[in-house]
C-alpha cells in the first residue's frame, strides 16, 4: 500500500476516508493508493467518501485500491460513496489488476454514485477499471465504470452517452484545496445519472451526519452528479 496498508491478523478494523487526495503514489506490490487486507475473522473495511484518486501505480492488484482476503471467513471489504478513481496504472503482466482489485475470495466492494474510467492495464484492458475474483464481490451502484453508466445493480443505462474521461473531466486545483476533476461537455453522463441527494441520504452510508449531502470541496450536493466533485 504505496500511502495506507490496512491489515489485521486479530480482530475488525475499520478506516474511514473523507475528502481526500491520493495522488502520484508508487508501489511495487499491491494498492497503488490503499491496500485492504484481512486475515483475521472480524475483517478489515475501508469506507471512503468524497475523495479523488488518480496518478497512482502498482505493479500488483489495485493501482488505485487492492482488497486481499486469506480466505472467505477472512473478509476485505469496500464501500466507495461518490468518489473519482482516475489515470492510475497497473503493471502487472498478468491477473489480477484493475485500479479496484479483489484479488481472491470473502471480499465484497461497492461502489456508490463514483467514477473509476481511465485507468490502465496493458495486461488486460478491459479490466483496467475494476478486476474482481470470481469468489467476490464488486456491485457497482449509480456508478460509471468504464464507458458506462450503471443503474443500482449494475445494469447499463443504454440510453447515456459513453462516458470518455479525456474529454469529460477536467483537472482542477485551488491553492489550500485538495486536487479534483471537473466534469464537463454537454453530454457528459457523470452530471445527470447519479443519486439525487434524497437518494444519496436513503443509502444510511456509515459516516457522521451531513457528509453524503456535500462533495469534496464542501459544496452542496444538488442534482444527480456522480463523483467526488460538484460544481
Amino acid at each position: 500500500g504505496a500511502a495506507i496498508y490496512q491489515y489485521t491478523n486479530t480482530e475488525a478494523v475499520n478506516l474511514t476516508v473523507i475528502g481526500s487526495e491520493f495522488s502520484s503514489n508508487t508501489t511495487a506490490g499491491r494498492g497503488g493508493a490503499i491496500y485492504v487486507r484481512s486475515a483475521a475473522a472480524g475483517g478489515a473495511t475501508l469506507n471512503m467518501v468524497n475523495s479523488t484518486i488518480f496518478n497512482n501505480t502498482s505493479g500488483s492488484t489495485g493501482s488505485a485500491v487492492a482488497f486481499y482476503s486469506g480466505n472467505t471467513s477472512f473478509p476485505a471489504n469496500g464501500n466507495i460513496y461518490n468518489c473519482t478513481i482516475v489515470n492510475n496504472t497497473c503493471t502487472r503482466a498478468t491477473t489480477p489488476g484493475g485500479a479496484i482489485g479483489v484479488e481472491n475470495a470473502g471480499c465484497t466492494i461497492h461502489l456508490y454514485n463514483s467514477i473509476v474510467s481511465g485507468n490502465k492495464w496493458d495486461a488486460v484492458p478491459n479490466n483496467a477499471n475494476v478486476y474482481c475474483h470470481t469468489s467476490s464481490s464488486a456491485l457497482k451502484h449509480r456508478s460509471i465504470i468504464g464507458t458506462d453508466t450503471l443503474y443500482p445493480g449494475g445494469a447499463v443505462i443504454t440510453e447515456a452517452a459513453p462516458f470518455d474521461p479525456e474529454t469529460m473531466l477536467e483537472a482542477k486545483t485551488a491553492e489550500g484545496k485538495t486536487s479534483v476533476f471537473k466534469l464537463v461537455g454537454t453530454d457528459n453522463p457523470a452530471k445527470t445519472y447519479g443519486y439525487s441527494l434524497q437518494g444519496l441520504k436513503d443509502l444510511n452510508a456509515p459516516f457522521e451526519e451531513g457528509v453524503i449531502e456535500k462533495d469534496q470541496w464542501g459544496n452542496a450536493r444538488t442534482g444527480s452528479v456522480i463523483g467526488a466533485y460538484v460544481e
